[in-house]
């Protein structure tokens, strides 16, 4: 099936159908309705049809009926809806009919996400310190381990991560394990509220949002990738319209590209072990370069479109790179490692500029390294994310100090902005009239920054404890996207109307991080947990997915 254009001549007929993917005559569709147990009908329900490794998800209405439009042959649809029990059914959509899904209440902290359990967690020291693991990889993973006590967390919290990894990326430090481990015992431990004798969650307590009426004509797709990995960033190739990432896991260690067309997947394992290519970006030359968060004196490396694989070194520096993003340019990478912003030159193909984050004499005021600090500790200027203006100004992110920093490329110079009510400063992201656009991972806000005023502004998601991660700018509709980590979805701000949307995500921890919109509008993100590679069309005319005979 062709995606729907609407043009001026066909915007009220195109109108009339948003929420509902029309097929084609090749095409059928699987219609149903999903009620509670009384009868009742149960909106903003996610039903997902499933074959072979991908899965299409549409939402329950308000009168609890859905439409999945998809190729011919035999399916198995699974309805998921907050605070019930999950139901599964074959379908044959030769076969025509409704299918009829009656749920029963279930309430299941497996299926709920890490910003509604967050909620649900004590205002206390405890409460407060086990966050931490919600911002990575969310609480269900502790609670594989109920029944721990301090001593067993600390052995283990070291080394967590050694093998997927392939480095030790410790949780915390050796003068926050003693608290974290205790944390993890009053919470997780024998007696803990989510202990091996953990009770249902009372979901009245829950501090959820309810999807709005125009998340409901959402479309999502999801692709299981080949080698199991760890997602990390994803990005469009502009030209193309190839999406690209990094296998970041030390199992996976690949580059990898989808085609949206024939929905295949290429894979190019790199030539460094361990390297973690964790965020990068489409150069001038189509390539897709991509920062190594364990590479050593190897900081990027590109791979072409005829997958030709090279490393960029630069020995002197032991920072490890981070982020990489075309400026708007596409001339030039800029590329985050440790306290510095590099430059690298796409056309000789080297580093060439080098600036030195700056670094605050106190904390700043209501960040997040100011609630965090500890007696005698100094502030540092990590970066996290740097992103250019079409002025050539570079902008950096320091995301503990909740900093966000404008370096003038040609002079050097450099401007700070902070306000109290900035937590953090994550993903970058800078829109057609040069506004800056951040998330405040740690706030749960959106910042803003005006190009003209420079007045700074915070908005408030919808969900409560949303935390923005990755931004990106849909240049022609002038929607911001970005990754809400914890809350589980991806959310659009539309910033003429203020208003935000939020979808979420079939599966239920993907700890997405860099979202990336494609020429049509949709939305790309990729699974740091799932392993999944996902397209979200806000208007629901998304195509059917392509069963492979």
């Amino acid at each position: 099936m062709k995606v729907m254009r609407c043009g001026a001549m066909t915007i009220l007929f195109c109108a009339v159908l948003l929420w509902t993917a029309i097929p084609a005559a090749a095409d059928t569709v699987i219609q149903g309705k999903v009620t509670d147990d009384a009868g009742k009908p149960v909106r903003g329900a996610l039903v997902k049809v499933s074959i072979e490794k991908m899965t299409m998800q549409r939402f329950s209405q308000k009168d609890g009926g859905f439409e999945i439009a998809v190729p011919p042959g035999k399916y198995t649809v699974t309805v998921d809806a907050y605070g019930y029990g999950l139901a599964r059914k074959p379908a044959d959509s030769s076969q025509g009919g409704t299918l009829e899904f009656k749920l029963s209440p279930g309430a299941d902290v497996a299926r709920m996400s890490g910003a509604e359990l967050e909620s649900l967690l004590p205002n206390t020291k405890e409460g407060e310190t086990v966050k931490q693991c919600n911002q990575c990889h969310g609480f269900t993973y502790p609670m594989r381990h109920a029944g721990w006590e301090a001593k067993d967390w600390a052995d283990f919290l070291p080394h967590m991560n050694d093998r997927r990894l392939g480095v030790c990326v410790s949780c915390g430090s050796a003068a926050t394990m003693p608290d974290l481990s205790h944390a993890l015992e009053t919470i997780f431990g024998p007696d803990g509220m989510w202990g091996p004798d953990m009770a249902p969650p009372d979901l009245s307590k829950v501090q959820r949002t309810e999807m709005t009426d125009a998340a409901l004509k959402a479309t999502i797709k999801e692709w299981t990738v080949p080698t199991p990995s760890m997602v990390h960033s994803v990005t469009t190739d502009p030209k193309t319209g190839m999406i690209w990432f990094g296998e970041y896991d030390a199992l996976s260690n690949k580059l990898a590209r989808f085609n949206p067309e024939t929905e295949k997947f290429d894979e190019f394992p790199l030539p460094l072990a361990k390297a973690r290519p964790h965020t990068g970006g489409i150069d001038a030359d189509g390539d897709f370069v991509i920062a190594l968060a364990s590479g050593g004196k190897y900081k990027l490396a590109s791979v072409d479109r005829e997958g030709k694989i090279t490393l960029y070194e630069m020995a002197d520096k032991q920072a490890e790179a981070h982020t990489s993003k075309a400026d708007p340019s596409g001339k030039m990478m800029w590329v985050t490692g440790g306290g510095e912003v590099w430059g690298w030159d796409v056309a000789s193909k080297k580093f060439t500029t080098t600036f030195k984050n700056p670094v605050p004499e106190t904390f700043p005021e209501g960040s997040q390294a100011a609630r965090e600090a500890r007696p005698g500790q100094k502030p540092s200027g990590g970066g996290y994310d740097a992103v250019g203006d079409s002025k050539g100004n570079v902008w950096l992110s320091e995301l503990e100090n909740g900093l966000l920093v404008k370096i003038d490329t040609k002079t050097a110079a450099m401007k700070t902005y902070h306000t109290p009510e900035m937590r953090s400063v994550r993903g970058l992201a800078v829109d057609a009239q040069d506004n800056v656009w951040w998330g405040d991972y740690y706030g749960h806000k959106l910042g803003h920054l005006d190009a003209k005023t420079e007045k700074i502004t915070l908005y408030q998601p919808p969900t409560h404890l949303a935390a923005p991660y990755g931004i990106v700018v849909d240049m022609k509709r002038g929607y911001i996207w970005y990754a809400d980590t914890v809350g589980n979805q991806i959310s659009r701000f539309d910033p003429k109307t203020e208003q935000f949307m939020e979808i979420p995500l079939p599966q239920h921890i993907n700890s997405v991080r860099f979202p990336t919109i494609d020429a049509e509008g949709h939305a790309w993100y990729g699974g740091y947990m799932s392993g999944k590679l996902g397209e979200i069309d806000a208007d629901g005319l998304i195509k059917p997915m392509t069963v492979q005979r």
